[in-house]
Protein backbone atom coordinates (compact mmCIF):
# COMPACT_ATOMS: atom_id res chain seq x y z
CA UNK A 1 0.00 0.00 0.00
CA UNK A 2 2.78 2.46 0.88
CA UNK A 3 4.49 1.77 -2.49
CA UNK A 4 1.24 2.58 -4.27
CA UNK A 5 0.90 5.86 -2.34
CA UNK A 6 4.54 6.75 -3.04
CA UNK A 7 4.13 6.02 -6.77
CA UNK A 8 0.90 8.01 -6.86
CA UNK A 9 2.62 10.94 -5.12
CA UNK A 10 5.58 10.81 -7.52
CA UNK A 11 3.26 10.71 -10.55
CA UNK A 12 1.15 13.59 -9.18
CA UNK A 13 4.17 15.77 -8.32
CA UNK A 14 5.88 15.17 -11.70
CA UNK A 15 2.60 15.95 -13.46
CA UNK A 16 2.25 19.15 -11.43
CA UNK A 17 5.84 20.18 -12.26
CA UNK A 18 5.26 19.51 -15.96
CA UNK A 19 2.09 21.61 -15.93
CA UNK A 20 3.79 24.54 -14.19
CA UNK A 21 6.75 24.48 -16.60
CA UNK A 22 4.37 24.48 -19.57
CA UNK A 23 2.58 27.50 -18.19
CA UNK A 24 5.76 29.47 -17.46
CA UNK A 25 6.14 31.16 -20.88
CA UNK A 26 2.48 32.22 -20.92
CA UNK A 27 2.79 33.77 -17.45
CA UNK A 28 6.01 35.57 -18.33
CA UNK A 29 4.74 36.85 -21.67
CA UNK A 30 1.82 38.42 -19.83
CA UNK A 31 4.09 40.92 -18.01
CA UNK A 32 4.34 44.48 -19.36
CA UNK A 33 7.85 45.80 -20.00
CA UNK A 34 9.50 49.22 -19.68
CA UNK A 35 9.24 51.49 -22.69
CA UNK A 36 11.06 54.62 -23.81
CA UNK A 37 9.33 57.60 -22.23
CA UNK A 38 7.35 60.00 -24.40
CA UNK A 39 6.17 63.30 -22.91
CA UNK A 40 4.49 61.51 -19.96
CA UNK A 41 4.28 57.91 -18.77
CA UNK A 42 1.02 55.95 -19.11
CA UNK A 43 -1.19 55.31 -16.09
CA UNK A 44 0.39 52.88 -13.53
CA UNK A 45 3.89 53.38 -15.01
CA UNK A 46 6.60 55.34 -13.21
CA UNK A 47 9.45 57.31 -14.72
CA UNK A 48 13.03 55.99 -14.34
CA UNK A 49 15.54 58.03 -16.32
CA UNK A 50 14.23 58.03 -19.93
CA UNK A 51 11.89 55.06 -19.41
CA UNK A 52 8.39 54.34 -18.19
CA UNK A 53 8.50 51.28 -15.92
CA UNK A 54 5.27 49.32 -15.29
CA UNK A 55 3.84 49.02 -11.78
CA UNK A 56 2.35 45.80 -10.44
CA UNK A 57 -1.09 46.28 -12.03
CA UNK A 58 -0.02 48.08 -15.22
CA UNK A 59 -1.40 47.07 -18.60
CA UNK A 60 0.77 46.52 -21.65
CA UNK A 61 1.70 49.82 -23.28
CA UNK A 62 3.05 50.69 -26.71
CA UNK A 63 3.62 54.12 -28.28
CA UNK A 64 0.65 55.24 -30.37
CA UNK A 65 1.38 55.64 -34.10
CA UNK A 66 -0.78 57.67 -36.49
CA UNK A 67 -3.71 57.73 -34.02
CA UNK A 68 -4.16 53.95 -34.20
CA UNK A 69 -3.70 51.11 -31.73
CA UNK A 70 -3.20 47.38 -32.27
CA UNK A 71 -6.15 45.01 -31.80
CA UNK A 72 -6.92 44.46 -28.11
CA UNK A 73 -5.44 47.86 -27.12
CA UNK A 74 -7.19 51.20 -26.57
CA UNK A 75 -5.85 54.76 -26.91
CA UNK A 76 -4.53 56.50 -23.78
CA UNK A 77 -2.86 59.78 -24.72
CA UNK A 78 0.33 59.06 -26.67
CA UNK A 79 0.16 55.34 -25.79
CA UNK A 80 -2.04 52.34 -26.44
CA UNK A 81 -2.92 50.23 -23.39
CA UNK A 82 -4.37 46.78 -22.89
CA UNK A 83 -4.29 43.30 -24.33
CA UNK A 84 -2.72 40.29 -22.71
CA UNK A 85 0.09 39.90 -25.24
CA UNK A 86 3.07 42.04 -26.10
CA UNK A 87 2.96 44.31 -29.18
CA UNK A 88 5.86 45.94 -31.03
CA UNK A 89 6.05 48.52 -33.81
CA UNK A 90 5.86 46.82 -37.23
CA UNK A 91 8.86 47.29 -39.51
CA UNK A 92 8.19 45.21 -42.62
CA UNK A 93 6.94 41.68 -41.96
CA UNK A 94 6.09 40.57 -38.43
CA UNK A 95 8.34 37.88 -36.94
CA UNK A 96 7.10 34.30 -36.55
CA UNK A 97 4.53 34.01 -33.76
CA UNK A 98 3.26 37.57 -34.28
CA UNK A 99 0.33 38.82 -36.35
CA UNK A 100 -0.04 42.16 -38.11
CA UNK A 101 -2.41 44.70 -36.57
CA UNK A 102 -2.07 48.04 -38.37
CA UNK A 103 1.35 49.55 -37.56
CA UNK A 104 2.03 46.81 -34.97
CA UNK A 105 2.98 43.18 -34.59
CA UNK A 106 1.04 41.49 -31.77
CA UNK A 107 2.43 38.36 -30.13
CA UNK A 108 0.49 35.14 -29.86
CA UNK A 109 0.54 32.92 -26.74
CA UNK A 110 3.79 31.08 -27.44
CA UNK A 111 5.62 33.82 -29.39
CA UNK A 112 9.24 34.65 -28.64
CA UNK A 113 9.84 38.03 -27.01
CA UNK A 114 10.63 40.61 -29.73
CA UNK A 115 12.52 43.90 -29.70
CA UNK A 116 13.21 46.09 -32.73
CA UNK A 117 16.75 45.55 -33.98
CA UNK A 118 19.07 48.48 -33.28
CA UNK A 119 22.54 47.55 -34.56
CA UNK A 120 23.38 43.98 -33.59
CA UNK A 121 21.12 41.98 -31.26
CA UNK A 122 21.91 41.51 -27.56
CA UNK A 123 23.60 38.28 -26.46
CA UNK A 124 21.20 35.33 -26.50
CA UNK A 125 18.91 36.88 -29.14
CA UNK A 126 18.54 35.74 -32.74
CA UNK A 127 18.06 38.05 -35.73
CA UNK A 128 14.74 37.80 -37.57
CA UNK A 129 14.63 40.54 -40.20
CA UNK A 130 14.35 43.87 -38.39
CA UNK A 131 13.76 42.21 -35.00
CA UNK A 132 15.73 40.45 -32.29
CA UNK A 133 13.97 37.40 -30.79
CA UNK A 134 14.39 35.57 -27.50
CA UNK A 135 12.32 33.03 -25.61
CA UNK A 136 10.31 34.95 -22.96
CA UNK A 137 11.48 32.74 -20.09
CA UNK A 138 15.10 33.78 -20.75
CA UNK A 139 14.80 37.56 -20.36
CA UNK A 140 13.89 40.86 -21.98
CA UNK A 141 15.56 43.81 -23.69
CA UNK A 142 14.57 47.37 -24.55
CA UNK A 143 16.46 49.75 -26.84
CA UNK A 144 18.87 51.82 -24.71
CA UNK A 145 18.15 55.54 -24.30
CA UNK A 146 20.45 57.07 -21.68
CA UNK A 147 20.77 55.08 -18.45
CA UNK A 148 18.97 51.73 -18.21
CA UNK A 149 16.03 51.26 -15.81
CA UNK A 150 16.85 49.79 -12.40
CA UNK A 151 17.70 46.08 -12.66
CA UNK A 152 18.66 46.17 -16.36
CA UNK A 153 22.22 46.10 -17.66
CA UNK A 154 23.69 47.50 -20.87
CA UNK A 155 24.42 45.04 -23.69
CA UNK A 156 25.14 46.22 -27.27
CA UNK A 157 22.91 49.30 -27.26
CA UNK A 158 20.10 47.61 -25.29
CA UNK A 159 19.01 47.47 -21.67
CA UNK A 160 18.73 43.77 -20.85
CA UNK A 161 17.06 42.04 -17.92
CA UNK A 162 17.57 38.35 -17.31
CA UNK A 163 14.49 36.66 -15.93
CA UNK A 164 15.89 35.52 -12.60
CA UNK A 165 15.91 39.24 -11.64
CA UNK A 166 12.64 40.29 -13.32
CA UNK A 167 10.53 40.36 -10.15
CA UNK A 168 12.84 42.90 -8.51
CA UNK A 169 11.28 45.85 -10.35
CA UNK A 170 7.72 44.50 -10.35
Amino acid sequence: MSRFILLLFLFWSSSLMAQSSLQLPKRILALPLPLVKGSMCPNKYSQQQKYCVPGTSAAFAVPRFKSSCPGGYSPAGKYCLGSKYYAVERKGSCPMGYSTSGQYCVGKKEAAYTVLKSGSCPLGYTVAGKYCLRRPEEGYAVVKRGSCPRGFKTEKGYCVRHLRNYSQYR
